[in-house]
């Protein structure tokens, strides 16, 4: 399991160090009528935790600031590519929005690896909690009427309660583009330059990116691979096969830090698992390209007012 970091948190494995803030946030809620623990004691919330330790399917959640651990998150394996999640967080954290800033986070990583479909479940009458499954983007796929058993009353009766059933599923698909998709993939660029690396260019570099756009004989040659959200493109990659240089890389500003370049280079890998690639990092995606395992083979140079950086990816050079 990696760790997902977030600007206020760090979700990472269970530690035998967490035991007592697990315990403190457990006891809060020995007595939910959503979440109860009845009975719950140290004893058995360091068994808790002990059935967590190595898990691949638990992440404590700890805010950054402090050290503290302030809940976990389930994310585990339901069907084939589909996994389930589920959270508990510190009475003492509630709306503060960390439980959106895990789920969302745990949900963008388990896409990122290429799980297809998220499921999640909750009480209908916990409404903070259904509500906050369809503000990270779950919807509702079913009331299933007393499908569980909570607890007993005080005469041993059993408790049930019901059941509403959440879903999301994984929408971007890659594939390459047919040529009629070409133009679409060229304003993408267009539009991204504009907004993110234009900055960083004089105008004689904005417009020579420009010319290039239009010049049919440096288009020539190039194929190109896009990330689709249903029918949206969101992200295109250009290359040169017989150079094997990305000649165009770019991903809808609405889609950033989502996986999707990170996932378009993967698909491209797999295509040409076995050379050396190329490209020019713009200052704005040189993070991103060191990120994914490019390094750079020049220093950074100036040509017609484009700032780049010639980078490569070897084969295996992809840490991610």
């Amino acid at each position: 399991m990696r760790e997902i970091r977030t600007k206020r948190l760090l979700l990472r494995p269970f530690h035998e160090s967490d035991c007592d803030d697990l315990f403190e946030f457990l006891s809060q809620l020995k007595d939910d009528e959503f979440e109860g623990y009845p009975g719950i004691t140290y004893e058995n919330g360091r068994e808790y935790l002990q059935q967590r330790l190595g898990s691949e399917e638990f992440y404590t959640v700890v805010l950054v600031d402090s050290g503290k651990v302030i809940g976990n998150i389930y994310c585990g394996n339901r069907d084939y590519d589909a996994k389930k999640v589920g959270y508990i967080i510190s009475r003492n954290c509630r709306r503060m929005g960390y439980a959106e800033e895990a789920l969302s986070a745990v949900i963008e990583s388990a896409f990122r690896g290429g799980v297809h479909r998220i499921v999640a479940e909750c009480d209908p009458r916990n409404t903070a909690s259904w509500k906050l499954l369809e503000k990270v983007g779950l919807q509702r796929e079913a009331h299933f009427r007393q499908n569980i058993w909570f607890h007993t009353d005080e005469n041993g009766a059993p408790i049930w309660k019901d059941t509403y059933v959440y879903a999301k599923l994984n929408t971007v698909s890659i594939r390459r583009l047919a040529s009629g998709e070409i133009p679409a993939a060229l304003d993408l660029a267009w539009r991204t330059f504009s907004e993110y690396e234009s900055p960083d260019y004089s105008p004689e570099g904005t417009e020579e990116f420009r010319k290039c756009l239009h010049d049919n004989n440096y288009l020539a040659g190039i194929e190109y691979y896009g990330a689709f959200d249903e029918e949206k493109l969101i992200g295109e990659i250009g290359i040169r096969p017989d150079r094997m240089h990305i000649c165009f890389f770019f991903v809808d500003g609405s889609y950033h830090r989502r996986g999707i370049g990170t996932g378009l280079f993967r698909y491209l890998r797999k295509i040409y698992p076995h050379d050396t690639i190329t490209l020019n990092s713009s200052p704005y995606g040189l993070p991103f390209y060191k990120a994914i395992g490019f390094v750079p083979s020049e220093a950074e140079t100036t040509v017609n007012g484009i700032r780049f950086t010639p980078m490569k990816h070897n084969v295996g050079g992809d840490q991610h």
